[in-house]
C-alpha cells in the first residue's frame, strides 16, 4: 500500500515555518480562551490535541493548568513541542496517528482537532475510523472540537492558482478537485532564500453536513456547528468549528 501523502515528508521543517509562524502563535492563545468557555472546561480537566503539530493549542492549555496531552505523526514536531513543554508537568507529546488512539479511550473531557488536519487519509473509512477514535477518547459528557475549512467556504472562495508572499519567501498554489470533486489536491512550491521546496496535499473536504454526519455515526451526540470558537451560527464563507458530546 502507497504511503499517506503527509507521513512522506510534507510536514518538514520548511513546512513548519509556513504553519507555525508568530501570528499563528497569538492565534493560539486567543483560541484556547474561547474553547474553554465553549467546553466549559473546570481546572484540571484533561484535553487531547489530535494532531497537535508543535503543540500551540495544547502548551497554552498546559499553561492554563489544564492536563494536555498532544498527538501528531510527525516526529519532529513531537520533538518539537516536547522541547517547549519541558518546564511544564501537565503537557505531554507522543508520536501517533488518528487512526490508532485506543490507548486514550474514555480519559478526556475535551478532544480537539484544528487548523484543518482531518480528511488525511486516502480511504472515506480510514477517516470515519479516525473521528470513531477521536470520540472514544472522550469522557462520558465529554466535548470533540473540531476546526476545519468546509466544502460551502471552498466552493464560494475557489481559486485554482495563487502567489503569495510570506515572511520566509514566496509561497505558489495550484489547486485541483480529483476522485470526482471529493478530494481536494494542492501542488506547493515554495522559493526562499535561493532554494526550492516542491510538496503536495490530498484531502477530503467535507460539507457541513456531511461532517454533522459523521459525527453522529462516530457516536457524539448534540452535534453543534459555528463560525468560530466563540458559538456564533455558522455561515459559508467562514471557516467551521464543529463540536459534538459523548
Amino acid at each position: 500500500m502507497a504511503r499517506e501523502w503527509f507521513s512522506s515528508g510534507f510536514f518538514d521543517a520548511d513546512m513548519s515555518k509556513l504553519l507555525f509562524d508568530a501570528e499563528k502563535l497569538r492565534e493560539a492563545r486567543r483560541e484556547v480562551g474561547q474553547l474553554i468557555r465553549l467546553a466549559r472546561l473546570k481546572k484540571g480537566a484533561r484535553v487531547l490535541d489530535a494532531a497537535c503539530g508543535q503543540g500551540r493549542h495544547s502548551l497554552e492549555f498546559a499553561r492554563r493548568g489544564f492536563q494536555a496531552t498532544g498527538v501528531d505523526i510527525t516526529e519532529a514536531y513531537v520533538r518539537e513541542a516536547s522541547r517547549l513543554a519541558r518546564r511544564l508537568k501537565n503537557a505531554a507529546f507522543e508520536k501517533g496517528e488518528l487512526r490508532d488512539l485506543y490507548r486514550f479511550q474514555g480519559g478526556f473531557d475535551l478532544v480537539i482537532n484544528l487548523f484543518t488536519s482531518f480528511g488525511y487519509y486516502q480511504r472515506a473509512a480510514d477517516n470515519q475510523e479516525s473521528l470513531r477514535q477521536m470520540a472514544l477518547a472522550l469522557k462520558p459528557g465529554g466535548l470533540l472540537a473540531m476546526e476545519i475549512l468546509p466544502r460551502e467556504t471552498l466552493d464560494l472562495d475557489f481559486s485554482e492558482k495563487s502567489w503569495d508572499r510570506t515572511s520566509k519567501g514566496f509561497l505558489l498554489q495550484e489547486r485541483r478537485w480529483v476522485e470526482g470533486g471529493r478530494k481536494l489536491r494542492n501542488d506547493i512550491l515554495w522559493i526562499g532564500k535561493g532554494r526550492e521546496r516542491e510538496a503536495m496535499s490530498e484531502i477530503f473536504v467535507y460539507s457541513k453536513d456531511e461532517l454533522a454526519a459523521m459525527f453522529r455515526r462516530a457516536g457524539l451526540k448534540a452535534v453543534k456547528c459555528y463560525r468560530n470558537y466563540e458559538g456564533r451560527p455558522f455561515q459559508a464563507g467562514q471557516r467551521l468549528v464543529i463540536t459534538g458530546v459523548k
